[in-house]
């Protein structure tokens, strides 16, 4: 494989089932067509078509020859039979087969995306080795990131300690001129490293060679940013123009060109410089206590976790002096393998998470019952059908066939019908990764990423055990009846076997549970949807400002505008940012949220005075901030209630209560981000870090309005407006998500369940057949009978729905409780809905199977075989 982009996978695949005299020249062309794709629809295009071509290849006169095998060798009469017996049940197989390459499709799709977490970080060769520096707070969030000075002294100690830093910037090619050429500007993110970071994470150039140190204004870049910079996968030596603060250029020279990291790392790295141009870039000072880095980490091999924590830990009083506002009282370490599951929790999180426990875990929970439920369906249709082959058997047990054979026989069908079933799975599962990816923010399963062999062993495991775990029962079960009991109809296979019984109640179960998922999702998002969150979050817009005197220039321009209803300053954004701080007030100190915001800023946001008032103004005569604060209801029952223009402490600085507001939400709605105490500070314009403006129009159009007005204003510097409504992106993508899941599930263990349901009918219905004739013969009404056939289903309803219901009404529970701070209360309705959507089903298979017995003629069903 010549050309670096080629999907892995796919050229070994072709590799694996191509023969070798034709790989070369097929392998080639393919290559050929890839390098022209690349060029005229891009990279992505390109890879796709690919792996369709590479699909097409898959057939006869292309595939090699299994060495050593002849279909002749194979026992011919079992194919023959396995054949005759599925072209006779035509419904029930296809039926069945669906069901199981539905139950595959959605089984590999959880595997991976449980796999996806798993292996969180083992990208990296010496991950068991290397850990993150934390930082412990008494009574707060531990902080993620750490002091710029503290790698620097831990290597002047003997540990080896590296430094890691991203900010995002704007980056335009060297070539394009600035002259009306701002808006094509591209926002990209510049990692700043030390030699250590590139040495022990194993970073490598497309040749899979360390890559080159890098000398003064050298970076590297990754494969995908160069493709999407330079149309070119190997740009070295290509000059790239970055955007400074103050509208600063700076040329930097691609230096080599490394592997985009998979998804499933704690990293998204674009362009890495190296760490000191920080310094450069920012004009602060890289090696102060003071400045704070995203990550700090530590090579240890040898794994002495408690001389390493020692060392750090004589660092905390320089640490605490030149930081008051971010104390910390101890360093700990995590291991790289571990950490991803505790970023999400961190206080200045800079890193990219695990996904949480309880979407990987219901992914897999999902997939593993539809897998059951497929497999139960499977059993009881197997059994069902074998009703029909008694005979058959008796006769190949006469002719000389052992239980052996017989077993063979039915295991060689089921083997054939799961075969037939993991084709189509093949073709489901590649139309369905795209889908379930769409729904992330990124992708979960990226099949280039995963090793071939995993693919197999995956495949292997499952049919193996799938294939024996539906299919042993009923062969075991079938093959124990003699023959001459057959021949004297003495052998009847009743509807009411206790397994497929017992099977049919867990696939209910099942449905119960699913349908009470889905209902409770759906209704909570549309809970949060409604959630009054103590703001109004339409027509809002936010744009951030690198230099508070931007502020000004856009006030001045938008003002002018008639649908701007408000604009104001902020140095903090509800919804986004805040600082946890602690007041004192009467002596006691009260830990709170903080937020430093402009005159105008709540009433743009629309928070609600209960009493007193807002800030009308920025300053004083002096141009000084006043010394007011607003606070929330929820302090001022903490102070005792009735604070008004009374006096609190702040950062050592007296200030007077002027107003009190309602509560409202900090933070997205999601975990444990409850409302909270809360401070709000009067800020000088000097301080400002947004623009905040209220429009009365659509606010997605007026933000690409002022995205126009920015670079009019600042065509050298990136335009990063987003609107208040993004506070809702990460619980609207979680909902999406789980209503979908749900649905999925929900809707496939119905028609599963369905089928199942209407097997067992079937098998009662003929089993009794001669029965409904006496009774029909008799004067009795298709009502009645329908009532005698559906009295054996309903008590098996009822069990499903408590073992059902108990089990959604637990996990739904606890998985509200774990993903948002405020959520729906189950109701009974919740309870009632799935218990008419199963009954309306049931009875109307019940009454569609006795409408077809009740049309047979009743001297029909009394007649002897």
């Amino acid at each position: 494989m010549s050309h670096p982009h080629l999907p892995k996978f796919w050229f070994r695949l072709l590799q694996w089932f191509c023969r070798e005299e034709l790989f070369e020249e097929l392998q080639g062309d393919l290559e050929e067509a890839f390098e022209e794709n690349i060029e005229s629809v891009g990279l992505q295009r390109a890879r796709r078509i690919y792996r369709v071509e590479v699909l097409k290849l898959f057939r006869l006169s292309v595939v090699k020859k299994p060495a050593g095998v002849r279909v002749s060798q194979l026992p011919g009469n079992y194919i023959t039979t396995s054949v005759r017996a599925m072209k006779h049940n035509p419904f029930y197989i296809a039926a069945n087969i669906l069901g199981m390459a539905l139950a595959f499709s959605i089984g590999t799709i959880g595997y991976f995306n449980y796999r996806f977490n798993d292996t969180f970080n083992e990208y990296f060769p010496q991950a068991a080795s290397i850990y993150k520096v934390n930082g412990l707070r008494t009574a707060e969030s531990t902080v993620g990131t750490s002091p710029g000075a503290l790698a620097p002294a831990l290597h002047l100690a003997g540990i080896a300690a590296f430094r890691y830093h991203n900010e995002p910037i704007a980056v335009k090619l060297a070539n394009q001129s600035s002259e009306g050429g701002g808006h094509k500007l591209f926002m990209e993110g510049l990692s700043f490293t030390d030699p250590g970071f590139i040495r022990h994470f194993d970073l490598a150039n497309l040749n899979n060679e360390p890559l080159p140190a890098l000398s003064h204004g050298e970076v590297y870049v990754s494969d995908e940013t160069a493709m999407k910079f330079f149309g070119d996968p190997y740009p070295v030596g290509k000059l790239l123009t970055v955007i400074l603060p103050y509208h600063q250029e700076q040329l930097l020279t691609v230096k080599d060109v490394f592997r985009k990291l998979p998804n499933n790392t704690s990293f998204r790295l674009s362009i890495i410089a190296d760490f000191e141009h920080l310094s450069d870039f920012y004009g602060i000072n890289e090696n102060s206590w003071s400045n704070w880095v995203d990550g700090t980490f530590v090579y240890a091999p040898e794994g002495d976790m408690t001389r390493l924590v020692s060392q750090m830990n004589t660092y905390l009083d320089v640490q605490n002096q030149a930081n008051k506002d971010l104390q910390i009282s101890e360093y700990r370490l995590d291991n790289i393998l571990e950490w991803p599951a505790l970023e999400a929790s961190l206080h200045n999180s800079a890193f990219v998470p695990q996904m949480h426990p309880a979407a990987v875990a219901g992914t897999l929970g999902s997939a593993i019952g539809i897998l059951l439920l497929a497999c139960f369906n499977f059993i009881n249709t197997s059994i069902a059908l074998s009703g029909n082959r008694l005979k058959e058997i008796a006769v190949r047990k006469v002719l000389g066939g052992n239980r052996t054979s017989t077993i063979t026989q039915f295991i060689l069908e089921n083997f054939l019908m799961i075969g037939v079933a993991v084709v189509i799975a093949l073709g489901l599962t590649y139309y369905m990764i795209p889908g379930y990816n769409a729904m992330m923010s990124y992708e979960i399963i990226q099949p280039d990423q995963i090793p071939w062999t995993t693919f197999v062993y995956f495949g292997l495991v499952l049919v193996l055990c799938v294939g024996l775990m539906a299919s042993a029962y009923p062969a075991l079960y079938i093959s124990k009846f003699p023959s001459l009991a057959i021949f004297r109809n003495k052998v009847v296979l009743s509807g009411k076997n206790r397994l497929m019984t017992v099977l049919l109640t867990f696939q209910f179960a099942l449905c119960f549970y699913n349908i009470f998922g889905l209902l409770v999702t759906t209704d909570n998002a549309w809970y949060q949807e409604r959630l009054d969150r103590g703001y109004d979050l339409g027509g809002v817009i936010n744009i951030p400002l690198s230099d508070p005197q931007q502020y000004t220039l856009l006030e001045d321009r938008l003002k002018q505008q008639t649908d701007v209803r408000q604009i104001a300053g902020t140095s903090s954004l509800v919804g986004f940012s805040f600082n946890n701080s602690s007041i004192d007030f009467n002596g006691q100190e009260y830990e709170v949220a903080e937020l430093g915001v402009g005159a105008g800023y709540l009433e743009t946001l629309e928070i609600r005075l209960i009493n007193g008032s807002l800030f009308s103004g920025n300053g004083t005569h002096t141009g000084e901030p006043r010394k007011e604060a607003v606070i929330n209801s929820m302090l001022e029952d903490q102070l005792g209630g009735d604070a008004l223009n009374k006096p609190i402490v702040v950062d050592g600085d007296r200030y007077t209560i002027i107003g009190v507001v309602e509560d409202f939400n900090l933070r997205q709605i999601m975990f444990n981000n409850k409302i909270k105490p809360c401070v709000m500070r009067l800020m000088s314009p000097q301080s400002y870090g947004y623009a905040t403006l209220k429009t009365d129009g659509l606010a997605t159009g007026k933000n690409r309005e002022l995205e126009a007005l920015w670079y009019e204003l600042f065509p050298q510097e990136l335009y990063g407006g987003f609107l208040q409504e993004d506070v809702m992106q990460q619980v609207r993508q979680t909902n999406f998500i789980m209503i979908n899941i749900s649905m999925i599930v929900a809707i496939i263990s119905i028609l599963i369940s369905i089928l199942g349901l209407y097997t067992l009918i079937s098998l009662i219905a003929q089993k009794r057949k001669k029965e409904f004739g006496i009774r029909k013969v008799m004067g009795a009404s298709w009502q009645q009978i329908t009532h005698l056939l559906g009295r054996d289903i309903y008590w098996i309803i009822g069990i499903a729905a408590i073992i059902g219901l108990a089990g959604g009404s637990a996990v739904m529970h606890s998985v509200l409780d774990g993903i948002y701070a405020y959520h729906i209360d189950i109701s009974i309705i919740h309870y009632v809905w799935p218990v008419m959507i199963i009954l309306g089903i049931v009875v109307g298979a019940v009454g569609y199977k006795m409408m077809q017995t009740s049309k047979l003629n009743p001297v029909e069903q009394l007649r002897v075989e």
